[in-house]
């Protein structure tokens, strides 16, 4: 997967793209050039850079001065092995490269996903430095096409996405993400983040590609509740709307009180969940609407593919 951009689609983003690249550049304390312009060297562009290059030599300063003492003080514990310092040295410097490069491509990935406009409003110092700290971590593809959305995300509306959100998001493999974005295929929008219960038994969204194991794994990640479900219940007349990734459907009022079962997400699992953006399970979706005709409800649809229209169409005819 390519994470680079075009000099075109840069300069199409305008002062979204400008505010990208100064928060970028704020969280690496350098000045910060993304791919388009370091290979292109476009100058009308790179004026557009300038912007923070002052406060980001005085970040590099500060910096430089903070390694230094560093330096001084690992001298006077061993002066007696001075190939260890070298040694030392030379690793740091290596897993700062191997950093910069994860940051860089999580940064020029971001580009492409920042809207057209853009919130004045800066991102939070807390969440800025703790991003580009976890960000030097991520080095699969995958995993930094997630990150680059989030900092787009983040720096088009700041508090989009919660400050602990990214320790969670820092300890998760690709396997995780593999996981969860099964699971988000049968999670819905609205009422609830995540998965009606369809039926008791602790493999209910395995033929979903979702078995017991992977809620559980979930759950250690910090991206599912560990409560086995939560009951969400509505007085009686009152019209419930479902939203499911693309679908909308509306339960018509009754007579009875009505509950439903789901399993919820935390709010690290809806923040990824608002990043990870997949089609939903059309197959578990056709369940959940058998289920909710099987309990007495009355779905209508407001809007959904036609395979569910079709669907629910086939559900309703009267049996001869």
């Amino acid at each position: 997967m390519e994470t680079g951009t075009e000099v075109g689609d840069f300069a199409g983003l305008g002062k979204a793209a400008e505010k990208l690249i100064g928060e970028i550049s704020k969280g690496i304390g350098t000045l910060y050039r993304p791919r388009a312009i370091r290979n292109e060297g476009k100058a009308e562009a790179a004026k557009i850079l300038a912007i923070e290059v002052a406060k980001a030599q005085a970040e590099e300063q500060k910096k430089d001065l903070v390694v230094a003492g560093h330096l001084n003080r690992s001298k006077l514990l061993f002066n007696n092995d001075p190939e260890l310092i070298e040694r030392a040295k030379v690793r740091l410097a290596l897993q700062e490269i191997h950093g910069q490069i994860n940051i860089e491509a999580i940064a020029d990935a971001a580009i492409k996903h920042m809207p057209e406009q853009a919130s004045e409003e800066p991102l939070s110092e807390e969440w800025r430095q703790r991003f580009f700290k976890y960000a030097a971590d991520v080095s699969t593809i995958e995993m930094q096409e997630i990150w680059a959305k989030l900092l787009a995300g983040e720096v088009a509306q700041p508090k989009s996405f919660a400050v602990r959100s990214l320790d969670v998001f820092h300890n998760l493999s690709q396997n995780d993400a593999v996981i969860f974005r099964r699971f988000s295929a049968i999670s819905f929008n609205w009422p609830f983040n995540g998965p009606a219960k369809v039926s008791d038994e602790n493999s209910a969204f395995g033929s979903f590609g979702v078995s017991y194991d992977d809620l559980m794994t979930l759950r250690e990640a910090g991206l599912l509740s560990y409560a086995d479900h939560i009951r969400m219940s509505f007085a009686p007349q009152a019209l419930i709307s479902f939203a499911f990734r693309g679908t909308f459907i509306n339960l018509v009022p009754t007579p009875n009180p009505r509950q439903f079962l789901y399993y919820p997400l935390t709010k690290a699992g809806i923040d990824l969940f608002n990043v990870v953006k997949v089609e939903g399970n059309h197959d578990y979706l056709k369940q959940v609407i058998a289920e909710w005709l099987s309990a007495g409800h009355k779905p209508t649809i407001i809007h959904a593919p036609e395979e569910i229209k079709a669907y629910l169409q086939s559900l309703e005819q009267p049996k001869v």
